[in-house]
């Protein structure tokens, strides 16, 4: 991760330490409980990290 001065998006933060760790969308997904689309929605903005999500 690196040092931002700026609002970065959830789905900007995830999608950056999917790749950091090597994980895939599914792989995380499957860790969360929730499906791939869930996930890529969230990646791309189309969609909130939800209480339910999070946990």
């Amino acid at each position: 991760m690196t040092a931002t001065n700026y609002a970065v998006a959830p789905g900007e933060y995830l999608e950056e330490w999917i790749n950091e760790h090597g994980l895939s969308q599914q792989r995380v997904a499957e860790q969360l409980g929730c499906s791939r689309k869930q996930v890529n929605e969230i990646v791309n903005g189309r969609a909130p990290i939800t209480s339910d999500t999070a946990v």
